[in-house]
Parts: structure tokens; C-alpha cells; sequence
């Protein structure tokens, strides 16, 4: 609701939905991530598959009320296979939908350019100091004609600010590592890693002037994900 609101106000001309990085937490009918770690989870598979379908398919059609969307799908280190599943579900659920567009490639690095921003998505378990001169490598003609550049990271699951030789807001990357809105695990607990902060962003660009504003969606507790009985005959079965 928040985001919408946002786009009330702002008047998109296009929404980018960076989704995936771990939306869900396992890879497997055993409750590990894709590598095989174990995890902490207490529902199965299959109806964590169908609750995040949901989820994401209404927020999409609620953002779609005000902008044309595009979807990124960005696989995670724990549901590389199961986050490609879920694109390819939301993909089939809007194949006729022409204000929304799923990329759903399996690559683990996507880019967008809107004007004069060239924005980059990855999960981040990789090295985010190469991530600048991946962008460059790989999208060379945008990196040249771009004035705004930056890469969109989650993974750690909170906001870490990196060393200033990698933030050059003049001639490189901002690398941006996103905060999660993902509640706290029995591991998390056990180690200490609790109290950081649950929120969503919303990035707002000008197709000339860049990056204008950044919104900021702060949950007190993880997001209620509706039960089976809100969801479509289709999606419950």
C-alpha cells in the first residue's frame, strides 16, 4: 500500500520489481537451501510455493493499477531452482496481462537502463567489490552513456555500507545492499543476529535527472502472508 501510494504521488512511467534473493527459504523437500544447508523452516514446499504465488502475484496487480511492471527475478543462494519456479508461475499467470512483464532468465545478474540510469540486480553472495566492473563488462554501451549507476544487492540482510573506493557517485557504482523484511529464524536467534531493521525500498528515478527519492516501507513484524483460504480455486491446489 505504501509503494502505491508512492506511485499516486510520482507517476511512474514504469515500475521495476527486483524479486527473489531468497523469498524462499529452501531448495529442497528436505528443508535445505540449494547447497544442501539445513534450515529452519516450519511449513512444507509446496505450501510455502503457493503463499509466496499469491503474495507476489497481488502485489503485482496492485503496482500494475499504476504503471506498467517489470519483474526481475533474481535467484538466491538458498532457492535458486524453486525462485526460477515461482517466476515461471507468476509468468504463466500474467501471460495475457500486457501491463506486466516477467524476466525470468536464468542469469544471476540483470540490468535495466531508464534513461540515464543503468541499475544492476544480483541476490550478493558474490564478491561486491567485482560487481562495477561486471556492469561495465557487461554492458558496455549503457555503462558509457549512463550518468547513474547502481547495483542492487540483499543477501546479508541488512544495510551495509561499503568501503568509498567502490562508491564513486561521479564516474562508478553506488552498490546498494538492501535490507530484508524476512522474520527471525531459530538459527538467527540462536547466533545474535536479531534487531535489524524489516523494510522494503522503493528507489524512485528521473528518466534525465536520476535517482529524485527513496521511500521507505518499515514492518514492525514479518508481512502476514494470506492463508489458503484468500487465495483462488487455481492457486490452492
Amino acid at each position: 500500500a505504501k509503494f502505491c501510494e508512492d506511485a499516486k504521488v510520482h507517476r511512474p512511467e514504469i515500475i521495476y520489481f527486483n524479486l527473489g534473493g531468497d523469498l524462499l527459504n529452501t531448495d529442497s523437500n528436505g528443508k535445505t537451501t540449494t547447497k544442501g544447508t539445513p534450515q529452519d523452516e516450519e511449513s512444507s514446499i509446496y505450501d510455502t510455493q503457493r503463499k509466496a504465488a499469491w503474495l507476489v502475484i497481488k502485489m503485482i496487480l496492485a503496482l500494475a493499477e499504476h504503471a506498467p511492471v517489470e519483474v526481475l527475478m533474481i535467484p538466491g543462494n538458498h532457492d535458486e531452482i524453486r525462485s526460477w519456479f515461482l517466476g515461471h508461475a507468476i509468468e504463466m499467470f500474467f501471460w495475457n496481462d500486457s501491463r506486466v512483464k516477467i524476466d525470468n532468465r536464468e542469469v544471476f545478474r540483470k540490468y535495466i537502463r531508464f534513461g540515464t540510469n543503468l541499475l544492476g540486480a544480483a541476490h550478493g553472495e558474490e564478491d561486491a567489490k567485482k560487481l562495477p566492473f561486471l556492469m561495465a563488462q557487461e554492458n558496455p554501451l549503457d555503462w558509457g552513456q549512463c550518468r547513474v549507476r547502481e547495483f542492487f544487492l540483499g543477501h546479508h540482510h541488512k544495510i551495509r555500507k561499503w568501503a568509498q573506493t567502490y562508491i564513486d557517485e561521479d564516474s562508478g557504482v553506488r552498490v546498494i545492499r538492501c535490507p530484508s523484511v524476512s522474520g527471525t529464524d531459530k538459527w538467527h536467534f540462536k547466533s545474535g543476529w536479531i534487531g535489524a531493521i524489516k523494510e522494503a525500498q522503493n528507489h524512485i528515478y528521473d528518466f534525465a535527472l536520476g535517482k529524485v527519492a527513496v521511500s521507505i516501507c518499515e514492518f514492525l513484524e514479518a508481512p502476514v502472508v494470506p492463508s489458503s483460504q484468500d487465495m483462488p480455486p487455481e492457486l490452492t491446489h
